[in-house]
């Protein structure tokens, strides 16, 4: 039994130590076989390994004081059996002892080794970084040191360029000191001599003035200073130096005349109609000095011997406000003999202007609402029709005012047109009779006009007018336009006139080459200069402040101003009571009053494979958009009636 129990406590240690010594051994493979641990892993290592060491060396010792305890306890026949077996137990255990602090030291100098080895790999790569961080900063340091010497190096080329540039400004200060020397000694004198200079000159120039307000030429008891007569050939020029330098008015041939076509600031109530009378009131004229010198403007410039005499104005002329027609129309009345208007001219004489229709044509009438552009209008169209030679009227009134009293009248081809769609069709019929005057005119060759062709035909055209009262707000319709075009560029020849009135001519509204052949212009009150020129070409017709009064461009004539005269109301209706319109207004059809044979030309040049365009230049003479427009409404037409 204790045998028996031994050996089981036997093996039980022997199990221990084996499991010490498997432990130490796979603990010693691990290290062998893994990755070198670096030294602090491999130091922790060793001093878990010195702990199991201790623990087993501890229980090693507890086994034999285990058994030593039991041997002493067992009987006395044993001991020398104990005394073996503990010798055995303790021989083992310092085996075991033995091989534990063997395989300790074995674990200890693998783990130096490993860790001499891991410490050798740092070394060289920290010797590797140091040597790496050294060649940097060796690097920087030669970049700052050359970075420095550019420094220093472009320093001192500034300091050199500054240097140079301050030496040139001393320079260059020196030479200004020197050039400017005279002026800073001199310049104060020059500026005072010239001031005193300037003070004696301005002082010469007032000297006469003064001399004049306080010398001999004095005002008179009224307050006015005399006036200054300067003969200019054989006028005598009158300024008044209590109204400004404007000529007052002229003397010719004995007679005062007022200087009428001067620029419009000597027109006005304020000077030379107000001096006359002045004049008048005054009970004896206002003195006047002579000067014998009257190459130059007057001024205030005059002589103590200036010689004085009186002038006395022998009459005031005046321009009428008012002209009646009755009383220049004269016995007979005829259109190539129209009266337009009166003028004045500057020697005072009284001219009533006529002019033959058929040398004004074509005709343009301007102006703004109630400064008399209608009143024209009716007075021409008055005269028209009082014409002893034969003439037609064509009326176009889109306000159905200015030619109402022309309603009854004999020499109206068709009743007044007060809309758009009654002006086509006035302005197609016009267009049909164009055409056939010109086949008429073509059986007489080499005719120029209405006078030639009646001389040779053996029956004679009558001239046609047509007015046109509003005509700018008709051409804003772009096929009334064309037609008046039509009519203004071709018609003149063949006896068929115009005569365009209108409040607001435009530049820009006006067709270029209806313009170009308005002969005759009479513009009315203008709202600006602009507008004037538009007609005119010049301005001036903004001034014109009194109605019927018109600057008027003539065939062979210069601008002139003239009065145009009136008519009533009543007088027209009460002697135009002969019948009325000639013909009822015509329909107004698509191809605009071409005939047969300008529709068959059209046919036959299409059929030709002629375009558009050019049959209308040949067959209308243009190849503008209208005209093509024509061709095709002919075109258009004549495809409907065959398909009919």
């Amino acid at each position: 039994m204790v045998v028996n129990s031994r050996d089981g406590r036997t093996d039980k240690r022997e199990l221990t130590v084996l499991s010490l010594a498997v432990l130490l051994l796979l603990t010693g493979c691990e290290g062998g076989t893994a990755r070198p641990p670096y030294a602090h892993e491999l130091q922790a290592e060793a001093e878990a390994l010195q702990a199991q060491a201790d623990v087993a060396r501890e229980q090693a010792l507890a086994v034999a004081l285990e058994e030593t305890a039991e041997a002493q306890s067992t009987r006395s026949a044993q001991d020398s059996a104990a005394r073996a077996t503990m010798d055995s137990l303790s021989a083992q255990a310092t085996v075991q002892a033995l091989s534990i602090v063997a395989t300790q030291q074995a674990v200890s100098l693998s783990a130096t080794a490993t860790a001499q080895i891991v410490s050798g790999e740092a070394t060289r790569t920290a010797e590797a970084r140091n040597v790496q961080a050294t060649a940097t900063a060796a690097a920087a340091t030669a970049t700052m040191q050359a970075a420095m010497s550019a420094v220093e190096a472009t320093a001192q080329a500034a300091q050199a360029i500054a240097v140079e540039a301050t030496a040139q400004a001393i320079v260059r200060q020196e030479e200004r000191e020197r050039i400017t020397q005279p002026l800073r000694t001199f310049g104060p004198w020059v500026l005072l001599l010239a001031g005193l200079a300037a003070t004696g000159w301005m002082g010469y120039q007032l000297f006469p003035i003064l001399k004049t307000k306080l010398g001999q030429i004095r005002r008179d008891e009224r307050g006015d200073l005399p006036l200054v007569a300067l003969a200019q050939g054989d006028t005598i020029v009158l300024f008044d130096p209590t109204r400004g330098w404007g000529p007052a008015t002229e003397i010719i041939d004995g007679n005062v005349i007022q200087p009428l076509l001067t620029k419009p600031e000597y027109q006005d109530g304020t000077t030379k109609r107000a001096q006359f009378v002045d004049w008048r009131k005054g009970g004896r004229p206002r003195p006047v000095v002579a000067r014998s010198s009257v190459n130059q403007r007057p001024t205030s410039k005059l002589s103590p011997q200036a010689e004085w005499r009186d002038v006395t104005p022998e009459h005031e002329h005046r321009w009428p406000s008012r002209v009646p027609l009755r009383g220049i129309l004269g016995e007979q009345v005829s259109y190539h003999s129209l009266a337009l208007g009166v003028t004045v001219h500057e020697n005072g004489r009284t001219e009533v202007v006529r002019a033959d229709m058929s040398r004004l044509v074509h005709v343009a009438v301007g102006g703004s609402s109630g400064w008399g552009k209608s009143v024209f209008l009716q007075m021409l169209a008055y005269q028209l029709a009082l014409s002893s030679d034969p003439i037609y009227l064509a009326l176009i009134d889109l306000e159905g005012v200015s030619f109402a009293p022309f309603a009854r009248c004999g020499r109206l081809l068709y009743p007044i047109a007060d809309t758009e769609q009654d002006t086509l069709a006035i302005l197609q019929a016009l267009t049909e009779e164009l055409d056939r005057r010109k086949e008429l005119y073509s059986r007489h060759p080499g005719v120029a006009n209405l006078d030639q062709y009646n001389s040779q035909a053996a029956e004679p055209l009558a001239p046609t007018v047509a007015l046109f009262d509003e005509a700018t707000a008709l051409l804003d319709n772009k096929r009334i336009e064309g037609m008046i075009k039509t009519l203004v560029l071709r018609a003149r020849k063949y006896g068929l006139w115009c005569v365009l009135g209108g409040q607001d001519w435009r530049a820009s509204s006006l067709d270029t080459a209806i313009r170009n052949q308005l002969s005759s212009r009479f513009q009315f009150k203008a709202m600006s200069a602009s507008q004037s020129r538009v007609l005119l070409q010049r301005s001036g017709a903004e001034a014109l402040n009194v109605q019927g009064r018109a600057l008027a461009i003539l065939p062979g004539r210069d601008i002139i101003e003239l009065q145009a005269p009136m008519v009533g109301y009543s007088a027209i209706e009460a002697e135009l009571t002969d019948g009325g319109p000639r013909h009822t207004l015509p329909e107004v059809t698509n191809i605009d009053g071409h005939d047969a044979i300008k529709m068959n030309e059209v046919l036959r040049l299409k059929e030709e494979g002629a375009s558009d365009t050019r049959i209308a230049r040949e067959v209308f003479g243009y190849g503008n958009t209208f005209y093509i427009e024509k061709v095709r409404d002919i075109l258009r037409q004549q495809q409907h009636a065959e398909t009919i």
